[in-house]
């Protein structure tokens, strides 16, 4: 099993405020990108990439400097400017031969998450872990519930129906996507045919719910697992001011 973590992006939501990675913000003088590593190391998980794209000199550098207890491999992202994040997520599945779990690098969550994730055995469903406490989370980012949140359906077995579309309430919102996908490597090949055929047919940049839903309805299992702790997102400087005041 290999953890992929994903920081080609630009920040662009950030970067006049900020100046870099959005991923080297510090929570309690610790990267968000460093905490991820430490969560990793603690599942017992040896194997670890991080995707590059923007900036990346700064990223290696930072982590150069962490006490890093398992080897980084770093994987860049050439198009990382006009290609979308699912771009750099194929990379990784094209190259290595394992069960992946995807992750965002901007997040902050409870390491139990990727613990029960490492633990997951031979498997031909993506899973998506999903957050059940996402009302509270809003409001702590001070957040438009209805405006910013997306859809989240699944059936009584778990198995998604439909993420990430706008909704007009909350009566389609089961849960709360967190930028967490396990993706087993036995699928790796039938999701890359899919994401080049969607890509050469819509030039459009393709985010990583469209992209489950597209998986969906090519018959490809997704299966949520509920979780109640705690996890936190930051798309912009307004995020991360919310967060240090709680």
């Amino acid at each position: 099993m290999r953890v992929v973590i994903l920081a080609a992006g630009k920040s662009s939501r950030m970067f006049k405020d900020l100046g870099k990675n959005k991923c080297l913000l510090e929570i309690n003088n610790v990267s968000l990108i460093s905490k991820i590593i430490n969560d990793v190391y603690d599942a017992k998980i040896s194997d670890l990439t991080v995707v590059t794209g923007f900036k990346k000199h700064l990223i290696e550098y930072h982590l150069s400097k962490h006490n890093n207890k398992i080897p980084i491999e770093f994987l860049h992202n050439p198009e990382f400017e006009t290609k979308d994040m699912m771009s750099s997520l194929i990379l990784a599945l094209e190259k290595y031969n394992d069960d992946i779990i995807c992750l965002y690098s901007d997040i902050y969550f409870d390491p139990k998450i990727l613990l029960d994730l490492s633990l997951i055995k031979a498997t031909n469903e993506i899973i998506v872990p999903v957050n059940l406490n996402w009302q509270g989370v809003w409001n702590q980012r001070k957040k438009d519930l209805i405006g910013d949140c997306e859809s989240l359906v699944h059936d009584k077995n778990y198995n998604l129906l439909e993420i990430g579309n706008k909704i007009t309430d909350i009566s389609k919102v089961m849960a709360q996507f967190m930028g967490i996908v396990y993706f087993p490597k036995k699928l790796k090949k039938k999701i890359c045919d899919i994401y080049y055929d969607l890509a050469n047919k819509d030039k459009k940049k393709i985010h990583t719910t469209k992209f489950l839903n597209i998986l969906i309805q090519n018959k490809i299992k997704v299966k949520c697992i509920k979780f109640k702790s705690y996890w936190y997102e930051f798309d912009d400087m307004e995020d991360y001011e919310n967060f240090k005041m709680n």
